[in-house]
């Protein structure tokens, strides 16, 4: 008697998701979208998808970069706690019962900068000159003059 044991392997998706875009942007969030790897190339039943993101700035001296995990139903995802008006590069791919897929390319989003007014100013205003009661204020390349009496 000849026994013949068989075993099928699926190899890992040979795609990443198509159309990886954003949705939105916060100063502190960024919403990615993607569609499904194409089905010729998901070798397998799809079970997850991984969001690798990574900013363009280095924080305390070191590149940080995170990975979020999502259900394969899910084709949305919020990265929440980013860093306020920083560049990030996104990426998507998807994994099998086999193991992890190709990421897709990379896109760049900016978060964005609050708007109060406050901020701006502190950050940028330079106090230029003081002579008696004029003070000369540079901001944002623009010298004004104010007078106190």
């Amino acid at each position: 008697m000849l026994l013949l044991i068989f075993f099928i392997s699926f190899p890992v998706p040979s795609s990443s998701p198509n159309n990886v875009t954003i949705i939105s942007a916060s100063s502190t969030s960024i919403g990615v979208k993607w569609e499904d790897v194409r089905e010729i190339d998901e070798n397998g039943v799809i079970i997850a998808f991984e969001i690798l993101y990574i900013p363009l700035e280095t924080f305390n001296g070191r590149l940080v970069s995170e990975l979020v995990n999502t259900s394969a139903s899910n084709r949305t995802v919020t990265l929440n706690n980013l860093e306020e008006y920083v560049f990030y590069n996104i990426s998507v791919r998807a994994y099998t019962s086999v193991g992890a897929g190709p990421f897709s390319s990379f896109i760049i989003q900016r978060t964005s900068e609050d708007s109060k007014l406050c901020n701006v100013l502190c950050l940028q205003l330079v106090l230029v000159v003081m002579h008696s009661n004029l003070v000369f204020l540079k901001y944002l390349h623009i010298v004004y003059v104010l007078h106190f009496l």
